[in-house]
């Protein structure tokens, strides 16, 4: 037995580092006599390396991890990836309607998520009873915008043009906005309370309860645009008009252009106020500093959504398979990758269409199949092999 267990740890140092690390993170590195030392399964494998019978057994140990791995840090990423805190975990489909896709995601009312579908409709998903609360019909073209306006209303924009305003409660449709002439891709409500609509030929700011526009803020290049993904929300009260070769974030409060970027995106969201993230299709998650203009690339093929859960944490979605990666800002490491089972993988209809986090720390994402599915933290993960192979 002891000449098997010496071979396999001679055989795979990894593994042999990983339980070392393993015991030394379960506080196992106490005074041991030499005798009992290599009674056990580590002393096996300490002797196996060499080590003296007569060295303490914290310097034996030393001794091997520094053989084993050569350079110190690759013993801190081992046992990083050891003692790691998990992410998510995925907890269920909360509804699908085939052949609707979803467009966009919203949490209203403190209580309800909301889905902007491609075939007109808005679906409201209780979150607390977890049933669906009702289908709302008005639109004449896709759902493609969404914004929580308090006291039991929300808002919808189309690519029909047109702005309604919701009550939750009673599920009418209480006024609509006319004035677009493209289609409406953002939603927002501004610290004055009037509502914020960006569509693709214009800012518009309204009293929504009047239903006047206050203030008209006309786009002079939309003809440009992305004619896939136009228009996306980046932070508050904040915007960024995609390009086919950049792309520029506008500040709705200032009506002023805060960055001109020069690649081509897929979405972006903002980090505090130094810190924008972009995503591209091909070469990945992008990480940019303002302020120093320092770039940090991630390299992750199919990323095209992208929202962040606090300023520690980045969610991306993938356009090629129903997976979303958990991403660590600090460190800039891919954390986990979470697939949504009972998707078909490696097709158009399983596609991350939308991302939302919600207040209590989960996740929604949808699918390109009309599904809507939703992820909550779990407390810890066990190691991957394929990271620890690495």
């Amino acid at each position: 037995m002891r000449k098997i267990m010496s071979h396999i740890f001679s055989k795979n140092h990894y593994l042999a580092l990983f339980i070392l690390a393993g015991h030394a993170l379960q506080g196992s590195l106490q005074k041991s006599t030499p005798d009992e030392k290599y009674h056990t399964a580590e002393g096996i494998m300490l002797s196996s390396y060499g080590a003296s019978r007569d060295e303490p057994r914290e310097k034996a140990l030393l001794a091997v991890l520094t053989t084993v791995c050569k350079f110190p840090q690759v013993i801190a990423q081992l046992v990083g990836i050891y003692a790691r805190p998990a992410k998510f975990r995925y907890e269920k489909c909360l509804f699908i309607e085939p052949h609707n896709p979803i467009n966009v995601l919203a949490f209203i009312g403190g209580t309800h998520l909301a889905a902007g579908c491609n075939l007109n409709t808005i679906k409201l998903w209780h979150l607390q009873k977890e049933r669906l609360y009702s289908t709302l019909n008005g639109h004449f073209h896709r759902v493609t915008a969404l914004a929580d306006l308090n006291k039991g209303l929300f808002a919808s924009g189309s690519h029909d043009k047109t702005i309604k305003i919701w009550d939750i409660a009673t599920n009418n449709c209480l006024d609509t906005l006319i004035g677009h002439t493209r289609s409406v891709n953002v939603l927002e409500q501004l610290p004055s309370g009037e509502l914020a609509s960006v569509g693709e030929d214009a800012i518009r700011i309204w009293n929504f309860t009047t239903g006047r526009c206050n203030r008209l803020i006309e786009l002079s290049c939309y003809n440009t645009l992305n004619t896939r993904n136009p228009i996306v929300k980046v932070g508050y009260y904040e915007v960024a008009l995609l390009f086919s070769g950049g792309f520029k974030v506008y500040s709705i409060l200032r009506e002023d252009c805060l960055y001109n970027g020069k690649l081509e995106i897929d979405d972006i969201v903002r980090i505090a106020n130094d810190l924008i993230i972009s995503c591209n299709y091909q070469t990945g998650v992008t990480l940019r500093n303002l302020q120093t203009e320092a770039i940090a690339t991630i390299k992750m093929k199919g990323a095209t959504k992208l929202t962040c859960l606090g300023t520690e944490t980045l969610l991306v979605g993938n356009r090629d398979t129903p997976s979303i990666s958990i991403v660590d800002i600090g460190t800039k490491r891919c954390l986990q990758t979470l697939s949504i089972p009972g998707t078909i993988s490696n097709s158009w209809w399983s596609c991350i269409t939308a991302l939302l986090g919600l207040p209590d720390g989960r996740f929604i994402a949808s699918c390109n199949d009309g599904s809507c599915h939703i992820f909550h933290h779990a407390e810890y993960v066990t190691p991957s092999t394929e990271l620890i192979s690495k």
